[in-house]
């Protein structure tokens, strides 16, 4: 589910939204949907490391030194 819907007093929303004039003191229907997120391509990314796996575990170990040292 990516939408919600309710009927709400349109002065319970003073201050938290502007409500024109028209609508104050009136119920409202209020839809919330949840914003789309961008699809992950994984293949985008294939060979973007291409270390082997000595390479990858001496930068991690340089890296974990430094968080180390402060």
């Amino acid at each position: 589910m990516n939408k919600y819907t309710v009927t709400v007093p349109a002065d319970r929303l003073k201050g938290i939204i502007s409500i024109p004039p028209e609508f104050e003191h009136q119920q409202l229907e209020i839809a919330i949907s949840l914003k789309k997120h961008k699809e992950f391509d994984p293949r985008k990314f294939r060979g973007a490391a291409r270390g082997s796996k000595k390479q990858i575990d001496e930068e991690l170990g340089v890296i974990r030194r430094e968080w180390a040292a402060r």
